[in-house]
């Protein structure tokens, strides 16, 4: 019986973590459309703004002569069928 109840509990938990997901992407997507970005991807959206809080303080800059490793990005803008 126990092992029943865990599972129960377990879909719960579940269950009220997509609930609140949901809620916040529903949100994220009215906020978008009122500020006119109709064609944002709000589930995306969702996830930046969960990252943000993860990401640490930015490091001080170091010279390419010290680095094991360089990442270089080219941003760009998105293409409509990106959207």
């Amino acid at each position: 019986m126990k092992g029943i109840q865990k599972i129960e509990a377990e879909r719960e938990a579940r269950r009220e973590k997509q609930r609140i997901e949901k809620e916040a992407k529903a949100e994220r997507r009215a906020q978008n459309d009122k500020a006119g970005r109709a064609k944002i991807d709000a589930e995306f959206d969702v996830l930046v703004e969960k990252s943000k809080g993860q990401v640490g303080a930015a490091l001080n800059h170091i010279s390419a002569s010290d680095m094991d490793i360089c990442i270089c990005v080219r941003k760009r803008p998105l293409f409509d069928k990106e959207y």
